[in-house]
């Protein structure tokens, strides 16, 4: 066995991450946040969009052997079976340290005794346990003719991925709630719960016509089904409220429909992604943030606060450990239409503290950060060394 290093300055570190193919998202500023302390590290993953993913244009990027299958960036879920062989491909022999970032594959690189591998976990698998039955019933929408096919490639998964969960040394997950499913799926305790950073943003200064309304509520999300993007759709048509939707994904030609098909259409704009400059304005002047879908956390409402403004957020998501009801948001108890209609009312009914926001987004910006992650993986390196040494 090689003399490990000490001192974690000395240490060679590898970060791994599900795929590098989406813009600038939560899991991504994580990753950019992460390869800030440590600068010289390698970024692993499945596969790479080097065009659509600015964010890592200043990081040495490595794919797996799936970045040769030609359609392999841009529909990886084709892959789902070799995902698994694919990330225990990547030779990591040559590291002291490895971080994964994963919602998924990544934790199940594959490690030597002496090697330190910390998972930073956005969620065990979406896929198979959370949200198992909107990802079925998605496949059998697109493909419900291999429903059984599917089934058996969803079993093979989850086979390996539990396989897979036992490898990590430390998990540090990124809420309480996701503490929890690491408990309940993988049998695994948390060494600590480490929220995600909120970017120190500009408090945005342009004026209310660039939001189309002179008041409106605000979604900005992918747009995929758990994200219940139609409830809000459908609540703020039935209070008469203006709605301002930025986003892309999957859900966009459905979510067209749906606005097309209310009773006033032209109270909702579903906008493709915009310019950060441009996401700040709409936040600062809309009366609150819509996040209705249970989150594995949730930084846009973070965001939000930056702007002095409050979000509407699931009581269960990993966010609303932060977000204080009636202080700094209002915590959505019930999932569906009727349930919206009353937290919109809530929002518009409550005094906010602008004082508490600038509290939390304080107590959680990538300055902070930045230095737990540094002071946890040092001393989890330090207890290492003196275990392998």
């Amino acid at each position: 066995m090689p003399k490990l290093p000490q001192q974690i300055a000395d240490c060679k570190i590898a970060i791994i991450y599900d795929r590098v193919t989406t813009r600038y998202g939560g899991a991504e500023k994580v990753l950019a946040a992460i390869h800030q302390i440590f600068p010289n590290a390698v970024l692993y993953t499945s596969v790479y969009d080097s065009k659509n993913t600015e964010w890592a244009d200043e990081i040495k990027v490595i794919p797996t052997w799936l970045q040769n299958i030609p359609f392999a960036k841009h529909h990886h879920r084709w892959l789902l079976p070799l995902l698994p062989s694919a990330f225990e491909s990547i030779d990591l022999s040559t590291y002291n340290i490895v971080i994964s970032v994963t919602s998924a594959e990544a934790k199940g690189v594959i490690t030597l005794p002496e090697q330190l591998h910390i998972c930073y976990l956005l969620t065990p698998t979406r896929y198979l346990y959370s949200h198992q039955q909107i990802y079925l019933q998605a496949a059998h929408h697109t493909i419900w003719k291999l429903d059984g096919i599917v089934k058996k490639i969803f079993k093979y998964i989850e086979w390996w991925d539990i396989a897979a969960s036992a490898r990590p040394d430390v998990y540090l997950p990124i809420s309480k709630l996701i503490a929890h499913r690491l408990a309940t799926h993988y049998q695994r305790k948390a060494t600590q719960v480490i929220y995600p950073p909120v970017e120190d943003l500009p408090r945005s200064k342009k004026p209310t016509k660039t939001a189309f309304f002179d008041t409106y509520y605000l979604v900005i999300s992918r747009l995929v089904p758990y994200k219940k993007i139609d409830l809000v759709i459908h609540a703020t048509q039935l209070l008469g409220k203006n709605l301002i939707i930025v986003g892309d994904g999957p859900e966009k030609k459905h979510l067209q429909k749906v606005i097309e098909s209310t009773h006033k259409p032209e109270k909702i704009k579903l906008l493709d992604p915009l310019p950060k400059a441009d996401v700040l304005s709409l936040m600062r002047n809309a009366t609150a943030l819509v996040m209705p879908g249970i989150e594995d956390f949730g930084i846009t409402p973070l965001e939000a606060l930056t702007q002095e403004t409050p979000s509407i957020v699931h009581f269960e998501s990993g966010v609303a450990e932060l977000l204080r009801h009636k202080k700094t948001g209002i915590h959505l108890q019930e999932l569906t239409v009727n349930g919206l209609i009353e937290a919109l009312e809530q929002i518009e009914s409550t005094s906010f503290s602008t004082a508490e926001m600038k509290k939390v987004v304080t107590k959680n910006s990538t300055k902070q950060f930045k230095k737990t992650i540094q002071q946890v993986v040092t001393t989890l390196w330090k207890e290492h060394y003196v275990k392998y040494t």
